[in-house]
């Protein structure tokens, strides 16, 4: 046949290219295997083996000259011995008899597990069972049946061929194909336990090479898979690809019952596609499997609210970036060898992920130096624009009990359950004992490290007790209640002993959600996936989605391989940054392949990274003044700003002159402004502080203003230069100011005072001329009019009075003006002023103390501004930050609908930013009133308790 084919081939000029080799091979496996002779063996074959059972021939229909008929005791069985000329994939069946209703029996193929095969009810007849296709090598094999449940009769078996020409699929009835009608190698149809679909499941898989194989049709598109399984002994592992993609996966205990597992989504193509389950974890049976149309959805945005109210402003915006980046973009990050990335990719990871290991004080005790390292993880943050991404691990060497033997228990493997005989739980039910003060002595040593991050403004991704639940760790060991007891003692004892309020806490997860601590203690919700490269995740992604979606972000915190984007994009596995793991695992990924995930438009590298630390705070600017704006020390400088919050609102605008606050408005109604009563003179940079409803808050870029002092003295303007009057026996004369000044002005402050200063006469008082009264000049005690005397001098052209009037304004400037009154000897002839002989000066002691008022001044004292988070509370604590301009003590109480006092306390404020800590482990859910009380003002504020 060969020399057939190679002969018509070159009849025709074709030339043997590599395809038409494949092709000239294809057809010979082909047209080998259709030659293959179903195999067809009697059960009265001598070659046969039969236990407890009869060559029978009272039922019609059989083959041959007989059935073996029995099977009514346990030990009763038939082993067929035949012979594979070539090696393939058949289909296996057996014709029976039984005549008594549904009967099971017990097929075990060469030395595979015994699987258990239905019987229908035939009557007085016989019938088919195909048991499954198999994988055979060339040679020798044998089937058995053995009674199970009883009577029935075998009359023959079938081994046929199945023919290896082009992929045959079946078609998906609603999306789905039955297990038992694949490929079956090493594994077997199984009908006990009932509650499957089809005419039975494929059971086994508890050997390495045993697998099931499904050839559907399909349509082009993205496919949710689904897996119909029976896990009777416990949880078991799988894995398996679809078409060129692999996924993998846990199956949950079921006892003797079937469930369904969302095992990912995959893309089909259209036409034939491929399902292969492989051995995995064992042992388990498999159903069916269903391909649902899908698409791949954003995930949902968790609220950017963290655990710890009290978290660094740097640390809440940090967590706000992430959040704002899950769904359209991915992190990039490296555990420890960042520097290999930025040298094969020219990028640098946005995330670096370290270890505090070597800080546990149990391998410092034997021996471990980690000095400067949480300093160099620092310095990589921190360089350049200092926007790096710190997340970091704590592989904890067990306090004590290391049983430090070669070769895989030495001391260094302390973290791990196998090299310690530390007990977790024994610890932990004595907190007396020297064992857990031992686990706080760990826990306080590592709080000085992460410490040093907080110092350095560092937020940090804090990745404690990971991978709990395999229990290869010793903080795993002895089961979830232990392991989550640990992570709220760290919890607390970090954040609130500590003071620990720069991290973000991760708990890697995997399905198992009886190990989850709370949403009161998790940030966000991580895994550590190790699989091949073509496995598209997508399995894992779904689990954690319907465990966690829409409350936690969720990030891929460890990986032996790189998310690679188009799948990222195609699957919708958004995670919301990716670590893949240090030496070998980092340096085997394929440089193309690493080059073009670092240069994806939807990977986020270190370059890329906003200044996270000031991210989705307020945006404010002082609109008014002006820069270099000028004002006089008597004017009131309007402070505007204008303010935003792109995903809350604005709550309140503080203003501040040089640092010292001015004033907080918090009704911003056509603008946020402040009047700058009494500035006084210098030069002030004004900064306005903008606080949103999340308690965020940022400060404008400083505007310069400069108060200057007034130097200008007031103008007085006279209706005219003099006035005459005629002598008039003597008498006394009574001028008013009002009679004579038109206006006086200032350029700055409130009027003026006005008043008479002095007047001066250019004859004596007792001068010869007639009438010679003494007491001719009289101001007033208020300075506002003067009489004077109406009096001839005896010589000469007459008096002259020269009044002299002053303004004097508010910084002490002094205007002034004369006014003549002339009173002339002769009406004919008029006054000439002379030299004055006398002058009466006024005297404003008393006045002038009363008009002073006291330079101007910023205000003394400012009630404090008052922020309460978070609101709605949902922890045990409530936080409030006061702001005070000076030291001072106020008193807080918190107040339920009945107005009865829950929280009664006093606290010494110091200046600038306080927080206090209010305690509700003993207050119920419900509304609540706030009051921050100073001696005078008190403020108030709504609190929502909800700690459901």
């Amino acid at each position: 046949m060969m020399q057939q084919i190679y002969l018509w081939m070159k009849n025709r000029g074709y030339n043997f290219s590599i395809i038409a080799v494949f092709a000239l091979s294809f057809f010979i496996t082909f047209l080998s295997l259709a030659q293959t002779a179903e195999i067809k063996s009697e059960a009265e074959n001598a070659s046969h083996v039969l236990t407890g059972l009869e060559i029978a021939n009272a039922i019609p229909g059989f083959s041959g000259t007989g059935y073996a008929w029995g099977f009514d005791n346990s030990t009763d069985n038939i082993l067929f011995n035949f012979s594979i000329p070539t090696a393939g994939k058949y289909e296996l069946s057996v014709i029976y008899t039984s005549p008594y209703g549904e009967k099971k029996t017990s097929m075990q193929l060469d030395q595979l597990a015994s699987t258990e095969q239905q019987f229908l009810n035939t009557g007085q007849g016989f019938n088919a069972l195909k048991t499954g296709a198999y994988e055979l090598t060339a040679g020798q094999h044998t089937l058995r049946f053995t009674h199970n449940w009883g009577y029935y009769g075998i009359d023959y078996i079938l081994v046929k061929p199945v023919a290896s020409g082009p992929l045959v699929g079946v078609d998906l009835v609603d999306g789905k194909a039955e297990a038992e009608v694949g490929i079956l190698s090493g594994v077997a149809v199984a009908t006990t336990p009932t509650g499957y679909t089809g005419s039975g499941y494929v059971n086994g898989f508890d050997n390495a090479t045993d697998k099931l194989t499904i050839h559907f049709n399909g349509k082009a598109g993205l496919y949710e898979l689904q897996i119909g399984y029976t896990a009777p002994y416990g949880e078991k592992g799988y894995d398996f690809s679809v078409n060129a993609e692999t996924g993998s996966g846990m199956f949950a205990n079921t006892g003797n019952t079937f469930s369904v597992k969302t095992a990912g989504k995959f893309l089909l193509h259209n036409g034939v596609n491929t399902f292969t389950l492989n051995n995995g974890w064992g042992y388990y049976g498999i159903d069916y499997i269903k391909l649902i149309p899908s698409i791949a959805p954003l995930p949902v945005k968790p609220p950017k609210q963290l655990v710890d109210a009290q978290a660094s402003q740097a640390t809440r915006a940090l967590f706000s970036y992430l959040i704002d980046q899950y769904g359209t973009k991915t992190l990039s990050g490296q555990q420890d060898d960042v520097d290999y990335v930025l040298q094969t990719t020219g990028k640098e990871p946005a995330i670096g992920a370290f270890d505090l290991i070597d800080y546990s004080p149990s391998r410092i005790e034997n021996g471990a130096n980690p000095e400067g390292t949480s300093e160099r993880y620092i310095a990589w943050a921190k360089k350049n624009e200092g926007n790096g991404i710190i997340t970091l691990a704590w592989h904890w060497n067990a306090p004590t009990d290391l049983i430090n033997e070669a070769p895989d228990k030495l001391w260094w493997s302390g973290f791990y359950t196998r090299a310690t005989t530390f007990d977790l739980a024994a610890a932990l039910a004595n907190k007396q004992g020297e064992k857990y003060k031992l686990l706080i002595r760990d826990i306080d040593a590592i709080a000085v490290q992460l410490k040093k991050f907080q110092d350095a403004d560092v937020s940090v991704l804090w990745r404690p007790l990971h991978e709990a639940a395999g229990t290869w760790f010793w903080w795993g060991a002895k089961g979830p209640e232990a392991y989550k007891e640990l992570w709220r003692i760290l919890y607390d004892r970090l954040q609130n002993h500590h003071q620990l309020h720069n991290l973000i806490w991760v708990f890697t997860s995997d399905t198992k959600i009886e190990w989850y601590p709370g949403d009161a203690y998790v940030d966000v919700i991580g895994m550590d996936i190790y699989t091949n490269a073509a496995d598209n995740m997508s399995g894992n992604w779904a689990s954690m989605m319907d465990l966690y979606g829409g409350r936690k972000l969720v990030t891929l915190s460890e990986s032996g391989t790189l998310p690679i984007p188009d799948r990222v994009r195609g699957y919708g596995t958004w995670w919301s940054w990716f670590a893949i793991w240090n030496g070998e695992y980092i340096k085997n990924q394929p440089v193309e392949l690493l080059k073009s995930v670092y240069n994806d438009e939807d990977v986020i590298t270190r370059n890329e990274l906003p200044n996270w630390r000031v991210y989705g705070r307020p945006t404010v600017s002082v609109t008014d003044p002006a820069n270099n704006g000028q004002f006089l020390v008597c004017e009131t400088p309007v402070l505007t700003a204008q303010a935003a919050d792109k995903e809350g609102r604005v709550t309140q605008v503080a203003f501040w002159a040089s640092g010292t606050l001015l004033g907080t408005d918090t009704t911003p109604g056509d603008g946020w402004k402040l009047e700058w009563k009494n500035a006084p003179v210098g030069t002030y940079q004004i900064i306005a502080e903008a606080t949103d409803n999340e308690g965020n808050s940022t400060k404008s870029t400083a505007v310069t203003i400069t108060v200057k002092p007034d130097v200008q003295a007031p103008v007085i303007a006279l209706k005219a230069p003099k006035l005459v009057i005629p002598a008039e026996d003597h008498l006394l004369k009574t001028i008013s100011l009002s009679s004579f000044i038109a206006s006086v002005t200032d350029n700055c402050g409130p009027a003026p005072i006005v008043r008479v200063k002095s007047v001066s006469s250019d004859e004596a008082a007792t001068g010869g001329g007639s009438g010679n009264t003494k007491v001719d000049i009289i101001i007033s005690p208020d300075g506002q009019s003067v009489q004077v005397r109406a009096e001839r001098a005896g010589t000469g052209d007459g008096r002259v009075y020269v009044l002299t009037v002053e303004a004097l304004d508010r910084a002490g400037n002094v205007g002034l003006a004369t006014y003549q009154v002339q009173i002339p000897k002769s009406a004919s002839k008029p006054a000439i002023a002379g030299t004055p002989v006398y002058t009466v000066t006024g005297n404003y002691a008393q006045t002038i103390a009363a008009r002073q008022t006291t330079s101007a001044e910023v205000p003394a004292k400012v009630t404090p501004a008052v922020k309460v988070y978070p609101n709605p509370a949902k922890g045990n604590y409530l936080t409030v930050e006061v702001f005070a301009a000076a030291k001072q003590e106020v008193n807080l109480t918190l107040r339920n609908t009945n107005s009865q006092n829950v929280v009664n306390s006093r606290h010494a404020l110091q200046a600038g930013v306080n927080h206090i800590q209010v305690p509700l482990a003993k207050v119920t859910d419900g509304f609540y009133m706030l009051q921050v009380q100073d001696g005078k003002e008190v403020v108030s504020r709504k609190v929502i308790i909800s700690k459901q």
